[in-house]
Formats: structure tokens, sequence, C-alpha cells
């Protein structure tokens, strides 16, 4: 059911970006390949609303949009992430991620800096401001979040979900190369996978 194909894949990926905690283990990968595929996302973002640790997963995600954005955009969204988790620091998220004194320094230089307002900014320069949220965030999610929910039943419904949608064979996802005669049960071919 992996989105991505194996482990090293996904541990090479998920280094590139910068969003794999250091001494990670499978299980850090299996969560992050869960966050990137849409239906165990929604799965899981419900299973921490039940639990009232969606705001854990909210400030991941908005980051994580940081990635995505124009340079056009990339300040204004950094702005608003440092107004929402940072400034403001909502009660439900610092219970469970503790703000590091350097990364709150930093953000709060940047941003209130009014040189820096109306300059763009690229999105890598930004997102590097929020990676150690991020990173807290990921590695409280998963004890918080991941682990319990691995042994709930949501968990067994979205590997359910995951084999219908991945493990789909269909003929178009072959290319026919030729027929080999006919079966009992129809037309046998030789075919090589797309």
């Amino acid at each position: 059911w992996k989105v991505l194909k194996t482990i090293s894949e996904a541990q090479t990926y998920y280094k590139d970006i910068g969003a794999l905690p250091e001494k990670s283990t499978p299980a850090f990968l299996e969560l992050l390949t869960v966050l990137n595929d849409s239906t165990s996302h929604q799965l899981l973002n419900s299973y921490a609303k039940q639990h009232e640790h969606r705001l854990i997963i909210a400030c991941w995600s908005d980051i994580e949009r940081l990635r995505i954005l124009s340079e056009k955009y990339a300040f204004q969204k950094g702005s608003q992430l440092y107004i929402k988790y940072i400034k403001n620091q909502p009660e439900d998220l610092i219970k469970y991620v503790p703000l590091q004194t350097e990364g709150v320094e930093g953000c709060k230089t940047f941003f209130e800096d009014p040189q820096n307002h109306g300059k763009i900014f690229d999105s890598k320069t930004v997102m590097d401001l929020f990676h150690w949220l991020q990173i807290d965030c990921i590695l409280a999610m998963y004890k918080l979040i991941y682990l319990p929910f691995k042994s709930s039943p949501t968990y067994q419904q979205m590997i359910d979900e995951l084999r219908k949608r991945y493990n789909q064979v269909l003929p178009d996802d072959f290319d026919y190369l030729s027929k080999l005669g006919d079966g009992a049960y129809g037309i046998v071919v030789k075919c090589k996978k797309k």
C-alpha cells in the first residue's frame, strides 16, 4: 500500500526536502508518507481532531505548504504562520510542541523587521525559518497521534482504503506484446508493465 516504493526511496526523498528528523526510524518515514497522501492525511487528521491534537498536524501542514508557494507569497504566508503559531503561542500547540527560544527569536527578527516587508523571498528562505518547528511537530505527532492511531480501527480502515487505491491493476497498466493463445478463462497474452 506504500505510496513510495521503498524505505530507502522515502528516506532519500524526505532527507532531500529536509523533513526528516535526525535519528529517524522507518516508523517516521511511514508517518511522513501518510501525511503526504491525501486519504491517509484526512483519516489521521480526523483521528487527531477527536483527541484534541489537530493543531499539531495543522501547524506541520501549514509549514509544508510553504514549499510550493511562489516567491510572491512566501513572506506573506510566513508572516501569517509566525503570528498564528509563534507570536500568539496557541495553548493547544505549545503544551505539546515547546517553542525553541532560538527559533522564535529568528522568526521574530525576520518577520518583524520593517525592511523585510514588501521584499520578495524565495519559499526555501522562509521555510528554513520554520524548519525547527516543523521537526518538533513531527516528533510530537509521532508520539501523541501516530502511535495511538496505529492501534486504532481507523488505521486498519486507512490500510484497506490504500490497498484498494494503490493495488488496482487494470489492462491499461500493460503494453500488449503478443497473443500466446486461448485459455479456459479467456485470451492469454504476453505483455509488459508500463
